[in-house]
C-alpha cells in the first residue's frame, strides 16, 4: 500500500502490509497466497505485465488473481473516448479490456476461471436505459455538434437538454464499463 494513511487504517484493521509498492521484492512470500485482489490497482502500474508476473509467484497452487477495473473494450468507452470520465484521470496510466487480458493470460500462462462486466452502482433496466441515452447524447455533442450551427436549437431537445453544459465527461457509475475477473495459473 503506497498511501501511509490507508496502510495506517489497514493496520488499524488487523491487516498486514508487506510493502508500499509493487515493484518491491516479494521472494519471500512466493506460494503462500490463496488469493490476490487487485481491486482498482491494476490501471495505475507502470508496468503491469510484470506486476502481473511477479504476482502469479506469490500464488499457492491453485491460487486466484481477481482484478477489477475499468474495461476499456465496453462500448461506452469505446463511443465516448477521449471523453469517458474513467480515462480523464491522469494517475490512470493503463486502461485494459478483454482483448488485453486474453493477451496477459496467453503470455502470462494464466488460465480464466470468471468474467463478468459490471457497473460501479446498482440500476433497473429502465435506469441504465435512459443513462445509456444520455452517454450517447454527451458523445454525439462532443464529437459532433458543439461547433454545429444548430446548436442552439439541439440543446433545447429532449436527449440533449443539459448535455451542453458538460465541461467534462459526465460520470455515469450504472453504467457496465468496468470488469471483473478471476485467473488462476496454468498448472506446469
Amino acid at each position: 500500500e503506497p498511501t501511509p494513511d490507508a496502510a495506517t487504517v489497514a493496520r488499524q484493521r488487523g491487516i498486514e502490509i508487506i510493502g508500499e509498492s509493487a515493484d518491491e521484492d516479494f521472494s519471500a512470500y512466493r506460494g503462500r497466497f490463496g488469493a490476490i485482489v487487485l481491486m482498482d490497482v491494476i490501471e495505475h502500474l507502470h508496468r503491469p505485465r510484470d506486476v502481473l508476473r511477479e504476482l502469479k509467484t506469490l500464488l499457492a497452487p491453485r491460487g486466484l488473481l481477481i482484478l477489477f477495473t475499468g474495461d476499456a473494450c465496453t462500448w461506452p468507452v469505446r463511443i465516448s473516448l477521449p471523453y469517458h470520465w474513467y480515462m480523464k484521470f491522469p494517475i490512470h496510466l493503463v486502461q485494459l479490456g478483454e482483448r488485453h487480458m486474453r493477451w496477459l493470460e496467453r503470455d502470462l500462462g494464466l488460465e480464466r476461471c470468471a468474467w463478468r462486466t459490471v457497473a460501479h452502482a446498482p440500476g433497473s433496466w429502465m435506469d441504465r436505459l435512459q443513462t445509456e441515452g444520455r452517454c450517447i447524447a454527451s458523445v454525439m455533442w462532443e464529437r459532433f455538434l458543439r461547433h454545429h450551427a444548430a446548436t442552439r436549437w439541439l440543446a433545447k431537445c429532449p436527449g440533449f437538454r443539459g448535455v451542453s453544459a458538460y465541461t467534462e465527461p459526465a460520470f455515469w457509475p450504472i453504467l457496465r464499463d468496468h470488469f471483473w475477473c478471476l485467473l488462476r495459473p496454468i498448472p506446469a
